[in-house]
C-alpha cells in the first residue's frame, strides 16, 4: 500500500498506461488505415478530382476471368487451340480461386500470358471467320479490362496514403509491425 501512495510510483505508472494506452490505439489506427485502403481493391478508388469512384480492380478481374472463359469456350473444340483452351481455363480458375491480393496479381499475369500466346496464334488456326470474330470480341474485351488494370489508381493511391502516416506512426509500426496494404 504504501507504495500506492508514493507519488514518484504513481506517476511512472501513469506514464507507463498512458504510453500502452496510445501505442495500441496508434496499432489499431493503422491496421484499420490499412484495411480500409486495401478495401479499395474490392470496391473502387474514389477519385476526387473527377468526383467519381474509380471500378475496382477486382470487378475488372472478374470481367477478365469471364472474356478468358469465352476465348476458351470458342476455341476447346479446335484441335490446334485445345491446349491453349485448357490452359485458359486453368488459369482462369486460378484468378478466381486467388485469395490475396499479391495472389490475384501474379494469377492475372499468368491468366494474360495465356490470353497473348493464343491470339498470336489464332490467324494460323482453322476457325471458322464467325468464330474468329467471335473471339476478336473477346480479346478486346479482356484487353480493355487489362489496360483499365494497369493504369488503376489503386497501387499509387495505396502508396501516397500509406507514405502520408506520421512519423509517430511509423515508430510505433517499427515496434509491433502492422500489415501494409497489397499492391497489385
Amino acid at each position: 500500500m504504501r507504495l500506492l501512495k508514493n507519488r514518484g510510483f504513481a506517476i511512472t505508472v501513469t506514464v507507463v498506461i498512458a504510453f500502452i494506452s496510445m501505442f495500441l490505439g496508434v496499432h489499431r489506427s493503422l491496421n484499420k488505415f490499412s484495411s480500409d485502403i486495401e478495401s479499395m481493391f474490392y470496391e473502387g478508388v474514389y477519385i476526387e478530382e473527377g468526383r467519381y469512384t474509380q471500378p475496382s480492380i477486382q470487378s475488372k478481374l472478374d470481367q477478365c476471368a469471364d472474356q478468358a472463359l469465352g476465348i476458351a469456350t470458342i476455341i476447346t473444340n479446335n484441335q490446334q487451340l485445345k491446349d491453349n483452351a485448357d490452359e485458359l481455363v486453368l488459369l482462369r480458375r486460378e484468378l478466381l480461386a486467388a485469395e490475396s491480393i499479391k495472389a490475384k496479381s501474379a494469377s492475372f499475369k499468368n491468366l494474360t500470358g495465356a490470353v497473348d500466346r493464343t491470339s498470336k496464334i489464332l490467324a494460323d488456326t482453322d476457325l471458322s471467320e464467325a468464330d474468329i470474330d467471335s473471339v476478336s470480341d473477346y480479346l478486346s474485351k479482356f484487353n480493355s479490362a487489362e489496360e483499365f488494370i494497369g493504369n488503376a489508381a489503386y497501387n499509387s493511391t495505396a502508396s501516397e496514403h500509406w507514405n502520408a502516416q506520421s512519423n509517430i506512426a511509423r515508430l510505433f509500426n517499427l515496434l509491433i509491425p502492422v500489415a501494409k496494404p497489397e499492391e497489385f
